[in-house]
């Protein structure tokens, strides 16, 4: 963990996280792409979260100093930080076809695996916080949209809809056959591409 000296508050919620997370990765999907995972603290004035090869970097704006005695901050660290795994076991192990809804993939799909362990980490309750975030996000994001709306299946570099609605979407199948289920079927679709573009309409 690279981060700036006066920021350490949280640091041990952030290994914790890593653990978990990690432990949850390699047990539903498989070993984690990489012999090495850096989590690095970046200026506010960037992107909140990137993830690439044995690499997060997350804004000190997104925990860093956040409130500990607050449940929502701490499932926050724990659900973002988990998310970036999953991204990168996305990315890493799944050629994604650029194409309409390859955004569904690498930015949806990883959140609702997230929100699904942190539900049995943490509660329905801390799902249902970042549920309705999404859901006011979307709303109001989908005010100013000046076109007409795409479906989830043909979205194309929408972010209000990916980060949004892909997401709270994505998790609704996730409850309704099992965290465990989607993960397996997951892992599944991605070793049977064997090295063939993945297309979000395939994975629907």
């Amino acid at each position: 963990l690279l981060y700036k000296a006066d920021h350490g508050y949280n640091i041990d919620l952030y290994c914790e996280a890593l653990e978990e997370g990690m432990n949850y990765l390699e047990s539903h999907l498989g070993a984690y792409p990489y012999s090495e995972l850096r989590v690095v603290e970046i200026p506010f004035y960037q992107d909140p979260f990137y993830a690439f090869a044995n690499t997060i970097a997350i804004s000190e704006k997104e925990g860093w100093y956040g409130d500990r005695n607050n449940a929502d901050v701490v499932s926050f660290i724990r659900a973002s930080v988990t998310r970036e795994l999953f991204r990168q076991w996305v990315l890493e192990n799944g050629l994604l076809a650029d194409v309409q809804g390859a955004e569904m993939l690498w930015t949806a799909l990883p959140e609702a695996l997230a929100l699904g362990f942190l539900e049995q980490r943490d509660g329905e309750e801390r799902v249902a916080v970042v549920l309705d975030k999404k859901r006011r996000k979307y709303g109001k994001d989908r005010g100013a949209e000046p076109n007409t709306e795409p479906s989830l299946l043909y979205a194309d570099g929408i972010d209000y809809l990916e980060e949004n609605k892909g997401v709270i979407a994505l998790y609704h199948v996730s409850e309704t056959i099992g965290h465990k289920r989607l993960l397996y079927l997951v892992r599944e679709w991605f070793t049977m591409q064997e090295g063939k573009p993945l297309v979000f309409k395939d994975f629907y």
